[in-house]
């Protein structure tokens, strides 16, 4: 299993660890307080056994390429900081 990188959040501190970041803002009230996210991806899921996730991580494996496992992250970090899309599986109504 990969460790994540030390992303910096627009704050300069470490995303899960900032208080704006950790309280996002109006825009992040439709999501969970907080979101799973792997090392590479482009989205933001409800939880790390989602489907979608999971089918492009056995895509990713069959063309060779590492996966990384989900972590979760506070949903303002995933938006802005991270710069996360919402999972259109997970959150259909995005």
């Amino acid at each position: 299993m990969a460790v994540m990188t030390s992303v910096k959040c627009v704050h300069g501190r470490i995303p899960e660890r900032c208080t704006p970041c950790v309280r996002g803002g109006p825009e992040t009230a439709k999501y969970p307080a907080n979101v799973w996210i792997t090392e590479k991806g482009s989205a933001f899921h409800s939880h790390p056994r989602c489907d979608a996730l999971l089918k492009w991580q056995a895509i990713a494996r069959s063309q060779g390429m590492n996966t990384y496992e989900p972590r979760t992250v506070p949903s303002g970090a995933a938006l802005h900081t991270l710069k996360r899309n919402p999972c259109p599986a997970c959150f259909p109504d995005g």
